[in-house]
């Protein structure tokens, strides 16, 4: 090989490297830019600072009926809980500020027997259910379907809903907080 063939190979290969080197830091930098966001994100909500409104589902508006299947293998609908306020979760297994939710979830489901509690998961079968073995949640988790997630309008999780006892909706709002959690099953408890 000649010297001159030398010399481009190593050119090519510094080139290369630099290259490989420049996308490795754009990279890192997009991604701590990303953390930052959602870190300014979760603060607003965390914060309780105005939030737009999320869904149409007006005060008053008739809760859409369903069937869900539950991790305990049961299929539940929203007939089960007639005459019964109803606090309606929906909620996703790799969703950070649900997985801040729920160990007030529990404490609401532990603390207040007498609230109906029912979280609609996006997860698979098995994800959901290590979710209740983890949180030892007693109330029912039912898989995600997203027709149901549609009639109900929901635009993020953890998106909850406080129903009265003939199930129109009191309110519904993007959980942010473990204090608009409480809020919203207060709201349910009242309904009672």
């Amino acid at each position: 090989m000649s010297s001159k063939t030398l010399l481009t190979e190593a050119w090519w290969m510094k080139l290369t490297l630099a290259s490989v080197l420049v996308l490795l830091i754009t990279n890192v930098g997009l991604f701590l830019r990303m953390n930052q966001l959602q870190a300014t994100v979760a603060s607003r909500f965390d914060a309780g600072t105005e939030r737009p409104r999320l869904t149409s589902l007006d005060a008053g508006t008739p809760a859409p009926d369903f069937a869900l299947d539950t991790v305990r293998g049961r299929t539940v609908s929203l007939g089960d809980f007639d005459g019964q306020p109803l606090l309606l979760m929906f909620s996703s297994t790799d969703c950070p500020a649900c997985q801040r939710m729920y160990p007030a979830l529990k404490q609401l489901g532990d603390e207040h027997p007498e609230l109906h509690l029912l979280m609609v998961s996006r997860g698979s079968i098995e994800e959901n259910q290590a979710l209740v073995d983890a949180q030892g949640f007693r109330f029912d988790v039912a898989g995600w379907q997203d027709p149901v997630a549609r009639a109900y309008q929901v635009p993020a999780t953890p998106f909850v809903f406080a129903l009265d006892s003939e199930h129109r909706v009191l309110r519904a709002e993007v959980a942010g907080s473990i204090e608009a959690l409480e809020a919203l099953a207060s709201e349910v408890a009242a309904a009672g």
